[in-house]
């Protein structure tokens, strides 16, 4: 009844004093109702996780962790699970993954023992490529042998201490361990550790491909002298086609000469021809086209002159459409004027200019028209 009455009357309460009464009475879920009421998250969490065997609820609690303040009750909460509640521990790691750290969520538990129960909530964060928690992920693959989990976790998240991984799955009892060994050590560029190790567990299409990848011809060519030596003809062939463009032809004819091995060189002998006559062609092609281009330039006429049109001169030394040209001869160019004669354009002293009339000179009258004359139109 107690708890239907603070329901009902929750507004009116005196809530911090019935919190310390319902705690001097063991009262702890009508305690931890009141604490969220009051918005003490932080109260409540730490009293359910003290007084679990009466007042925790899973569901309740989860919805009070989303809304604590100090953060450092979430790994407090996380010991707490781990000690009580085990099988709900992904429960609540996935409701606090965006405020945990998760690299000391794996500390945390790695210490207890209880790594292998967090894995779905270590897959779930492993997209932020945290080195803890692949670390992590991939050593609970490597315990139960999921060597294809392992694989794929390799390829797609590399932030991970590869090369302790190798060192340690060079060793492994499981072949396909020892090959995701030797494939660390092909992404971290270590060819010749993991050609070693696939022609020791016997996985020589591994190898010929490493050598391959590795862009190195003496490795590719000791690879082939290894089949040579071991008599293996179907994988000197398979290497020539798989390495082809890393071995020399010479080198691959002597070596297939010298065992006996010339059927199982002849694909990689007339790939090898064709290639190169395909280049002889090419190049031909290319020179044809170039002599013909230089026959084509010497037969073109070279006397090609640009056409050149003079300029039409009008009666009276204009050029046509375009009147007397404004162009006078340098300072240094122009002729000295005569004695006596005035340069044309120049007034002479004591000259009246145009439109000025002498003292004592009367302006002539302009003739009238008599009369019985006709008026000629002007001539333009």
């Amino acid at each position: 009844k107690l708890m239907d009455f603070i329901k009902l009357n929750t507004a009116k309460l005196n809530i911090p004093k019935l919190i310390h009464a319902c705690e001097r009475h063991y009262l702890w879920e009508h305690a931890i109702f009141l604490y969220t009421h009051y918005d003490e998250f932080d109260a409540a969490a730490n009293a359910m996780m003290a007084h679990s065997p009466t007042a925790f609820a899973h569901d309740q609690f989860q919805m009070i962790m989303q809304k604590v303040s100090n953060s450092e009750l979430y790994y407090r909460a996380l010991q707490f699970y781990m000690d009580e509640q085990p099988l709900q521990l992904n429960s609540l790691l996935n409701t606090v993954a965006q405020k945990v750290d998760h690299a000391r969520v794996v500390q945390q538990v790695r210490k207890n023992g209880h790594l292998a129960l967090i894995l779905p909530y270590l897959k779930s964060v492993q997209q932020h490529n945290i080195n803890a928690v692949n670390d992590a992920i991939n050593e609970l693959y490597v315990e139960a042998e999921q060597y294809e989990e392992l694989r794929q976790s390799i390829e797609d998240f590399d932030n991970i201490d590869q090369i302790g991984l190798a060192q340690k799955l060079e060793k492994h009892e499981l072949v396909e361990m020892r090959r995701i060994s030797a494939l660390v050590y092909k992404k971290n560029k270590r060819y010749k550790q993991s050609i070693d190790l696939s022609k020791l567990d016997k996985m020589y299409r591994d190898a010929m491909e490493t050598a391959r990848d590795s862009g190195n011809q003496d490795l590719a060519e000791s690879l082939l002298r290894y089949f040579v030596e071991a008599n293996m003809k179907e994988c000197f062939a398979a290497c020539l086609f798989t390495c082809y463009d890393l071995i020399n032809p010479d080198t691959g004819l002597e070596l297939a000469w010298r065992t006996n091995m010339l059927d199982f060189a002849m694909p990689f002998l007339i790939q090898v021809l064709r290639e190169y006559t395909g280049r002889i062609d090419a190049l031909d092609k290319k020179t044809q086209k170039k002599e013909e281009a230089e026959e084509k330039n010497k037969s073109a006429p070279n006397d090609y002159v640009e056409d050149y049109i003079p300029p039409i001169m009008s009666p009276g030394g204009m050029t046509g459409g375009f009147g007397t040209l404004a162009i006078t001869a340098g300072p240094g160019l122009q002729q000295p004027a005569q004695q006596g004669f005035p340069q044309p354009g120049m007034m002479q002293p004591g000259m009246p200019q145009p439109g000025m009339q002498m003292p004592g000179m009367q302006q002539p009258a302009m003739s009238q028209p008599q009369p019985g004359m006709m008026m000629m139109p002007p001539r333009f």
